[in-house]
Order: C-alpha cells, then structure tokens, then sequence
C-alpha cells in the first residue's frame, strides 16, 4: 500500500492512511460493523490514549498529582514503555492530533469522565508547547465535567492547571483566583500534596505581581508540606521557586542556596528540568553579583539541558545568553540588586547610564508568556546596546 501511495509515513514508523482508504474503511465499518462491535472498539482505543496519555503526563508533570486508583476497565491490553520525559514528549507530540480527536470525541459524546482524564493527560503537553489560549478552553472544559460529576478532587486539579496556564499568559488575576480555589477544595478533602500544589503556583503568581509577603508565605508552606510528604521532585522546584524570590528581594546568598539545595535534589532524583532551572537561577544569581564569567557558564549549561529535553525555557536562556555575551564589557559590569518593595515588580538595575536599558529589567522580570514576547526582549535589547555604543 505504501508503493501505491495508500498509506504516507509522515514521520520515521508511523503511518497515516489516505484519505478516500480512511473513508473507504469508515464507510465498510459502518455498513458492516454492529452497533456494539464499534462502541467497543471506539472505547478500546480511547481506553488506550487516556491510560497512555497520564503516564506521559506523570513523566512531564512539575508536580506530581494526587494519586487516584484508574478505574480497572480503562487499563488498554498493551501501551509504549515510557520510561523518561523525553520518550513521554517525543510520543506526546507524535500522538498530539490522536489525542485531541479522542477529546473532542469525549466531549461531543457527553463522556464527562473520560474529558477530565483526557484533559489532565494533555496539560503537560500544552504547558510545554501551547497553543495556550486552547488550554484555558480546554481545561475550563474539564471543570464544569467534574462540576457535572461532583468530583472534586478532579475539579481542584483542574482548576489548578488552568491557574498555571493563566499563570503563564499572565492573566495573573485570574490565576490567583482559580489557585484559591483549587486550594481551598484541596484543604476540604484533606489532600496536603494537592494544597502544596497550588501554593506553589500561587506563590509565583503571588511574587509576578509584586506581593511578596504572600509570595514567601505561599512557597514555605508548599516546601514544608512537600518536606513532610519525601516528595524530593516537588520540593526542588519549590526551592527554585523561593530563590528566585529572594534574588528579586535583594537576598543573593539565600537566593544562591535554594537554587543550589534544588541542583543537589535534581541530581539525586534526576531531573534534568529542575537541574537546569537551578543552573539557571545560579547563573542569575551570579550575574546580579557582577560576575558575568561564571553567570555566563551555568546559563550555557541551563541552556544545553534546556535544549535537550525539548523544554520552553530554552528560547530565554538563551536570550539571556545573547545579552551577555553580545554586550560590550561596560554593560557585562556588576549589576545592583535593588531590594524589591511588595507592590513593586521586580527589577534589577545596573549603573545610572544603563537604567533606561528595555532589556534589563525585561529579562529579569521574568516575563515569559510566549516566545514572540521574548523575541521582543531580544530585540529591545540588541537596540539598546547599539544606541549605548553609538554614544561612547
């Protein structure tokens, strides 16, 4: 069939019927297929995707999910081996069309259940690579599903997934919103990894917009009950999490021993993505202390990690990367950490000549919805660096 150009190989092993096959086979199934046989078979293929799809997930996942027994007729004959986050990317890519036919299918048939666990599969997915405005659609979805069901343990999960994608649209109103309410439902059942949870996210969201009381209050109740818990995973990122508050509070020393407790954890539970973002939080570290060589290392690191696994935080490292090593030596000078006041953004400022510099507080500020956004940055600062040197 390949030689008659019956089938395609859009990627090396897999392969894709045409069209009229496609249409053929559905029309013969139709004429032929009882009623029963295709439910059955539809529910086999779906069984297969939602039950593959959450293992992805668990291997993408920053966090780990409060743990639900699957329910013991979803579990597909034979499912992939993923056994890293990069095998559960690569096949979350390759399955990306196939799994959100399955989920429009579960939400066209009224298949509440299956809508959640679908959706949940895909969050990983969607973090990483968008699109994300569909995200929000697609886990607001999968609330009113568990609203439906009554389940809220599903709702509280859900509401925490859409917090971190508005999170990361910096729609941050919205996202304190849906976070407190995740955390609220978490504290009525009783669920002390899912409260940590959303007390991580909330603490980002809580230090984006300048309240940083809240922000430290949040984050150190997360870590304790992560602590508690011996989830090592979750209390790397929640220690990356708190130094990056306390670089952007004028605190490099405490800032530089949370980002490297998060590398020593990293490593000892291999977590190539916590590895590089406390790789990434030294170097910054390092660059608002004024030693640009070593800020330049570990974010040349943070950024081969990055780029290995596929994760988004490559396209801002290396941003970063370009504005130290493009830069002339006076603007690569010692930067001066201004303690942040709540209320206030975070800011890091270098020398009064360089203050108006887009660029500076740009990357700092950690603004990092989109990659167009970031590539805006990028050119701001390029700008920037050419007007500066213009005037010398």
């Amino acid at each position: 069939m390949y030689d008659q150009y019956l089938i395609s190989e859009p990627a090396p092993g897999r392969y894709r019927m045409h069209d009229l096959i496609r249409a053929h086979a559905g029309a013969l199934a139709k004429r032929d297929d009882l009623g029963t046989d295709r439910d059955q078979a539809t529910s086999r293929l779906l069984d297969y995707y939602q039950h593959t799809a959450a293992r992805a997930d668990a291997l993408l996942a920053r966090q780990a999910r409060p743990a639900r027994a699957p329910a013991a007729d979803t579990t597909p004959a034979m499912a992939p081996s993923l056994t890293g986050r990069d095998q559960a990317l690569a096949w979350a890519r390759a399955e990306r069309a196939s799994l959100l036919a399955c989920l429009d299918h579960a939400t066209g048939t009224g298949q509440h259940t299956r809508i959640i666990a679908l959706t949940s599969g895909l969050a990983g997915l969607w973090r990483s690579d968008g699109p994300w405005a569909d995200a929000v659609t697609r886990h607001t979805i999968a609330i009113q599903a568990a609203r439906h069901l009554g389940d809220r343990l599903s709702q509280a999960g859900a509401l925490n997934d859409l917090g971190n994608i508005q999170r990361m649209t910096g729609d941050y109103l919205a996202a304190a919103q849906d976070l407190e309410q995740a955390l609220g439902i978490y504290r009525d059942l009783g669920d002390r990894l899912g409260q940590a949870n959303a007390l991580a996210y909330l603490g980002i969201v809580r230090r984006m917009t300048g309240d940083f009381p809240a922000a430290v209050q949040a984050l150190d109740e997360a870590l304790r009950i992560y602590r508690d818990l011996g989830d090592r995973g979750s209390e790397a990122e929640a220690l990356n999490d708190r130094g990056t508050l306390y670089r952007v509070t004028g605190d490099l020393a405490q800032a530089e021993q949370c980002h490297q407790q998060a590398l020593d954890l990293s490593r000892a539970t291999a977590s190539a993505w916590d590895e590089a973002h406390a790789q990434a939080g030294l170097g910054r570290c390092a660059l608002a202390a004024g030693h640009a060589a070593a800020a330049t290392g570990m974010l040349r690191r943070a950024l081969e990690t990055f780029q290995r696994i596929g994760a988004a935080e490559t396209t801002d490292v290396s941003a970063e990367l370009d504005a130290l090593t493009d830069a002339p030596p006076a603007v690569q000078g010692p930067l001066r950490p201004t303690k942040a006041r709540a209320g206030s953004p975070e800011v890091v400022t270098r020398p009064r000549r360089l203050r108006n510099a887009d660029t500076v507080p740009g990357i700092y500020q950690r603004r990092r919805n989109t990659v167009p956004a970031a590539l805006e940055l990028r050119k701001g600062h390029t700008s920037v660096i050419g007007r500066l040197g213009e005037r010398r």
